[in-house]
């Protein structure tokens, strides 16, 4: 007799977003280095925030226009509005 061994693979995601203020005095070119440099303003809410949210189907590379990194089990982005929300920059952290 042959045995036959079913797998199953399921990928789960959550997406979190949770913004800070950057001060006036931070130019566009440099919005990446402030985040980098003051993790403490938003790692620990994004961890909280994860916690709070339920899982959804899939890896989640479709989920937002920004995620490229289909590799990676994780990966962060910043992106960059104007008063109005009006996106004008962004990119990985």
């Amino acid at each position: 007799m042959k045995t036959v061994t079913i797998k199953y693979r399921k990928v789960y995601y959550k997406n979190v977003e949770y913004t800070i203020d950057v001060p006036d005095n931070v130019d566009t070119d440099n919005v990446q280095q402030y985040v980098n440099d003051n993790e403490e303003l938003w790692s620990d809410n994004i961890e909280d925030e994860l916690h709070k949210i339920p899982y959804s189907d899939g890896n989640g590379i479709n989920s937002d226009d920004g995620w490229t990194d289909i590799e990676e089990d994780a990966e962060y982005r910043y992106e960059v509005s104007n008063d109005d929300g009006t996106l004008i920059y962004g990119g990985h952290l």
